[in-house]
């Protein structure tokens, strides 16, 4: 039997039943499918052909037959995936061998797709399941290859399909008509994929990357041609079917597609697009780049866009947009109505999931601010913060830089004030002994730093420096209660002194007293002189007993002097009354003894 080689539309001969045969016009081996008829062997060679011809959709649908018949068709299920993948074969004239090329880039791993893995289940034998493990594992590189290089382009917001040359290579009417939209929606602010321009700095590199990006990234394609041919031609077919499987694939309400034409009647358009009652656009009526331009805007700026319902291509919706949606949450931002902002930015990612200033919202909510400064003012960096990874995988560039420059200012600012508090904790740890006075104060200021490190969180090391500093703050009140509590113990024992020695002072001076009267009893002397000595005696008591002076060096200097001078008085007094011997040393202890008595009761341990 004859199998078309999906690699370059020749011919395979194929004895029956074998599992493999080399094409004959490039001589690359293929898995020979199974076949229970005629006619399944014609719609797989009419498969290959559209396969090999890129006509990746219509290849599809064949395949599909086939399966209708028999679901366990491995080569048909394993031409499924190829389908997927947009594959193609290019020879490479070097070594001779094919070159895989994938045209459509998926989202999901090849080995995660169901048709992979049907086709391994029910292929025949080994050595056909090891041939499609092989191909898939190339296939899976290069689409993480193309993953890669797609996630760092910045995204679109228009992209233009259409076909370039006609089959003699030269420009078409469509190409015109897309440079001339091109231009216009360019001035009308908005960033467009335009082939000619987009990729005209790519020449040598494999062009899927970009094409995908700006597929998955745009909201509105716009489908151009002047025949249906043009519509229809593989790679223009292959770009407005790819957006299109996405509206269809996650129910997405925001992109839209539509077919402008001009020089050729509406149902002349692909059948898809009529049966999907797309809302197209007839170019050659007066004013109809203006009404694109201004449906463009509705859908992308948000205001009252037209969102096209899988399935309803047709039906026209209207409703909130992105924009007033995304005021809304900033106003209850503005108001720290955290709840209601959540919501509405909730709402603006379920129109568009990649809309960075929501996410940066949602950011906002999370760390309780409402607006930039605030942000910049926080305590901790956010870079774990989910919201904050999103707003910077979908921002451009500009919007990105401010919030990485506000969280690395945070992260510096937070690295100064850590350095600032490990040197307090140094500080404070190279006092060894620190006075009774400083117990309070020092316990103090490492409870501070203990709260201080706790909300240092980012680093590691804060905790124990955290721990290190409640020790120390543990250890110093310790010391402090225990300090206090032997001073309390001290000054009552001196109390009881100062007590006892107070009270053998006033039966001292009370003795001087009598003493006194006793002496000048005998020896009669006038009332006035008897006055002057009792005082002489009693005097010096009171004062050193009531008067009270700030500073014991100065209480000890006013006792000595009171007490030198009342001593010197009774001197000259009794010198001046001839008075000499024992009379004269009794009354000299009975003049000093008060006074010594009280101030060994005084001079105890004073408590501030």
């Amino acid at each position: 039997m004859i199998i078309t080689c999906k690699m370059c539309g020749g011919d395979i001969h194929a004895e029956t039943g074998a599992n493999f045969g080399n094409c004959a016009h490039c001589g690359k081996s293929q898995v020979i499918p199974i076949t229970s008829g005629s006619r399944t062997l014609n719609i797989f060679n009419l498969a290959n052909r559209h396969l090999y011809a890129y006509n990746f959709d219509t290849a599809r649908s064949l395949y599909e037959q086939i399966l209708m018949e028999d679901a366990t068709n491995a080569e048909a299920l394993w031409s499924l995936v190829l389908c997927d993948y947009g594959i193609e074969y290019v020879p490479d004239p070097a070594t001779g061998k094919n070159i895989i090329t994938c045209h459509r880039t998926q989202h999901e791993s090849i080995f995660s797709n169901p048709d992979y893995l049907a086709a391994i289940e029910h292929a025949p034998n080994t050595h056909v399941k090891n041939h499609y493990q092989e191909e898939a594992k190339i296939i899976d590189q290069i689409n993480k290859e193309i993953m890669a290089i797609a996630n760092k382009e910045a995204p679109y917001d228009v992209f233009i399909c259409y076909k370039e040359t006609d089959p003699k290579g030269q420009r078409t009417p469509d190409s015109v008509m897309a440079q001339e939209l091109y231009d216009q929606i360019t001035n009308a602010g908005f960033k467009v994929f335009y082939a000619p321009v987009s990729l005209e700095n790519r020449l040598g590199q494999n062009y899927e990357p970009y094409i995908f990006s700006a597929i998955n990234t745009a909201q509105v394609m716009l489908a151009i041609g002047t025949k249906k041919e043009y519509f229809e031609a593989p790679w223009v077919k292959n770009e407005w079917s790819r957006f299109h499987n996405l509206i269809e694939k996650d129910k997405s309400r925001t992109r839209l597609l539509i077919p402008c034409y001009r020089y050729m009647d509406v149902y002349s358009l692909p059948e898809l697009f009529l049966s999907k009652r797309l809302q197209s656009q007839d170019l050659e009526k007066l004013g109809a780049t203006h009404d694109l331009i201004r449906n463009i805007k509705k859908i992308i700026q948000g205001d009252e866009p037209m969102m096209q319902h899988p399935g309803q291509a047709g039906h026209i919706y209207s409703g909130p947009g992105i924009d007033s949606l995304l005021k809304r949450g900033q106003l209850f931002l503005e108001d720290e109505d955290w709840h209601q902002a959540n919501e509405y930015f909730n709402k603006v990612l379920d129109i568009d999931p990649e809309h960075a200033p929501a996410y940066i919202g949602k950011l906002y909510v999370d760390l309780r601010c409402n607006s930039e400064r605030k942000l910049a003012e926080c305590s901790k960096t956010f870079e774990s913060n989910p919201n904050y990874q999103k707003a910077i995988r979908f921002a451009n560039e500009e919007a990105k830089a401010r919030l990485q420059s506000h969280n690395r200012q945070i992260e510096e600012r937070n690295d100064n004030h850590f350095t600032g508090l490990v040197q307090q904790y140094n500080e404070l740890i190279g006092i060894n002994k620190p006075s009774p006075d400083n117990f309070t104060t020092m316990s103090d200021q490492y409870l501070a730093l203990w709260n201080e490190f706790r909300a240092m969180d980012g680093y590691i090391i804060a905790s124990k420096y955290a721990d290190s500093c409640y020790s120390q703050h543990q250890l110093l009140v310790a010391q402090r209660d225990s300090h206090i509590q032997k001073q309390h113990e001290r000054q009552k024992a001196w109390g009881n002194v100062r007590t006892f020695f107070r009270f053998i002072a006033f039966i001292a001076a009370a003795l001087a007293i009598v003493a006194t009267l006793i002496y000048y009893d005998t020896y009669v002397i006038s009332e006035d002189e008897i006055m002057m000595r009792i005082a002489l005696s009693f005097i010096p008591f009171l004062l050193l007993l009531f008067i009270r002076v700030n500073g014991r060096a100065w209480r000890s200097i006013l006792k000595i002097l009171i007490f030198v001078v009342s001593v010197g008085l009774a001197i000259l007094l009794h010198l001046y009354s001839g008075e000499m011997g024992v009379i004269v040393l009794l009354n000299l202890i009975s003049y000093t003894l008060p006074v010594i008595f009280l101030h060994a009761g005084d001079s105890g341990y004073k408590f501030k």
